[in-house]
């Protein structure tokens, strides 16, 4: 187990570091969103609670005044933070579904391509990071699990709720509650990202097998009952 003084170390290290970096490839354009990506870095690696706007402007290379040009408190950058994360990942949610919402589709195409995007964006470290901070430090600070609710989960959730029920009113889905459906796709792919996130792949070759989009897709529009037995 790495002592308290170790740890602090390590993380002043790579504070340090990530300044060094930042200072010289900063440019004025460029300093929100460098602010952000040091945000993102210094709140998974200390927490929410425990991370200070004077080791994010570190981190950024930049004063601790800086930062309060561009955003009002520490509440503000993680609002923004978050934002930030949920932009590009809802924009090409939107794109993927739109065509389904407005015409027949191939469901069994269009949905192993989404689980596919969605496993790999969940999975990706400044996304778990952030998702782990909230599942950890929610409980004592519900706004944290509010924002996120919010900014990620409602507005991807609505995307795919949308994309069912246009698939139900044109006869192509069974009529069930959108709600549920949507929240059994996306429960899919959280449960084995979180699953990779904290365990590992190792010998999980279930997380490896290249027919896992396809045998998730079959599952969540086929079931597992064979028809005789339906």
């Amino acid at each position: 187990m790495t002592h308290g003084w170790k740890r602090q170390i390590n993380e002043r290290s790579f504070i340090d570091a990530r300044a060094m970096t930042t200072h010289w490839k900063r440019r004025p354009q460029a300093r929100p969103e460098e602010i952000l990506a040091a945000a993102s870095e210094v709140f998974i690696l200390r927490g929410y609670a425990q991370a200070t706007m004077q080791e994010i402007a570190q981190a950024a290379g930049v004063s601790a005044g800086t930062i309060y040009r561009y955003y009002e408190g520490k509440e503000a950058l993680f609002h923004a933070l978050v934002r930030h994360r949920a932009t590009d990942v809802l924009s090409t949610l939107r794109e993927a579904t739109q065509a389904s919402i407005s015409e027949r589709c191939d469901w069994r195409a269009l949905v192993r391509s989404l689980l596919q995007f969605a496993y790999e964006h969940i999975s990706r470290p400044e996304i778990m990071g952030l998702l782990q901070l909230v599942l950890g430090e929610g409980t004592r600070m519900p706004e944290l699990t509010r924002l996120w609710y919010q900014e990620v989960i409602s507005q991807g959730q609505e995307r795919i709720i949308a994309m069912i029920s246009a698939g139900m009113d044109r006869g192509e889905l069974r009529r069930l509650d959108p709600v549920i459906a949507a929240r059994s796709l996306l429960g899919m792919v959280l449960i084995l990202a979180l699953e990779r996130r904290v365990f590992g792949e190792g010998d999980r070759a279930h997380l490896k097998s290249p027919s896992l989009f396809d045998e998730l897709t079959e599952i969540w529009l086929d079931g597992l009952l064979e028809e005789s037995d339906a």
